[in-house]
């Protein structure tokens, strides 16, 4: 089989095998997708970090930053390799510089965000936040920015009206409802928590139960409050949900 004019694409819903095969037929597209499967144990090839990583660095000598947000992730992690953060940074910025994609400056925002030794970590997290920012922003950046206007900072002073544009852009509705009934920040709205809260639901059980709270507790000291039997019922999946996981 010629596979040697195969796409990306086509290759990345091909099996292992075939691949390889495209990789022998000397197809550039090959080595990066054999360096996905590598990495993530994908259409039946064996999970190898070390082979992954040097097949994607083949791949971003061939074609540039494409590879680079993978490669963040693997010297990050030390997959195959041991850990080295400002190759890191360097592979996670250039993947954002070349393909304009907000990820990689998003990426390597929050891993100065997890790192606290690293030097000059109190200006590089803002300039990677407002690089991310200015390509669109993603949800990581969205969620990161929401909650430094949440705790206030030189860069992001404490306003809670645009932590909210930003955790609803990022979908985060657990750090928002969070935020409404959370006497530290503001003063609670609990139907606003509520809300977020009942939006969280279908994708996140922790939300489900902070509602189910939310609508028993304040129900039986607020006769006003209404949402006292859907309370009941999320409280009641909550409880199915965690006895059989």
């Amino acid at each position: 089989m010629d596979l040697r004019n195969c796409t990306k694409q086509e290759l990345s819903q091909m099996p292992y095998e075939y691949v390889c095969e495209a990789y022998y037929q000397h197809n550039p597209n090959a080595v990066w997708i054999l360096g996905v499967f590598f990495r993530h144990g994908k259409n039946g090839a064996p999970q190898n970090y070390e082979k992954a990583r040097q097949l994607l660095e083949i791949a971003y000598e061939y074609e540039g930053a494409g590879s680079g947000f993978i490669l963040g992730n693997i010297y990050e992690e030390g997959l195959g390799t041991t850990v080295d953060l400002k190759k890191a940074e360097d592979y996670y910025c250039a993947f954002s510089e070349e393909t304009h994609d907000p990820t990689g400056y998003s990426a390597a925002a929050f891993l100065y965000l997890k790192n606290e030794n690293l030097p000059n970590r109190d200006e590089k997290i803002p300039e990677y936040l407002k690089k991310s920012e200015a390509l669109g922003g993603c949800p990581l950046s969205d969620t990161l920015i929401g909650q430094l206007y949440i705790a206030g900072t030189p860069d992001f002073p404490k306003d809670i009206n645009k932590a909210v544009f930003y955790l609803e852009r990022s979908k985060n509705y657990k750090i928002l409802g969070d935020l409404f009934s959370d006497e530290k920040n503001i003063e609670p709205n609990y139907k606003l928590a509520s809300y977020y809260y009942e939006l969280g639901m279908s994708d996140n059980m922790d939300c489900c139960a902070k509602y189910a709270f939310l609508n028993l507790y304040y129900g039986s000291i607020n006769e006003s409050w209404t949402n006292v039997s859907k309370g009941i019922s999320v409280a009641k999946k909550s409880v199915s949900y965690t006895h059989l996981r």
